[in-house]
């Protein structure tokens, strides 16, 4: 694993997971749904192709079609925070 590559992808990650917080406690989510999830999704992808752990799966946003906008943004912020803790803890373990 490259440390370099994790410690962006951490920061990233965190960057996401405070704007989602952020668009979510001002009620701002109409239009945003699509648009956090699609930068999570390419953010879980990166990651998950540097990191080889099943745990990971967990992770990963499936059967969101019936979402709304809010609730898309909702579970990005907290798979963006998970994301975050599990970056953390590889990072501590480098």
């Amino acid at each position: 694993m490259n440390y370099n590559k994790l410690l962006q992808y951490k920061l990233a990650v965190s960057r996401l997971r405070d704007d989602s917080s952020e668009i979510f406690n001002y009620r701002i989510t109409d239009g945003m749904g699509e648009i956090v999830v699609r930068t999570y999704v390419m953010l879980y992808k990166q990651i998950t192709s540097e990191v080889d752990d099943e745990d990971l799966k967990a992770l990963e946003i499936n059967n969101i079609s019936d979402m709304t906008d809010r609730q898309k943004v909702a579970l990005v912020k907290l798979f963006a925070g998970q994301m975050k803790a599990y970056l953390e803890g590889l990072l501590e373990g480098t």
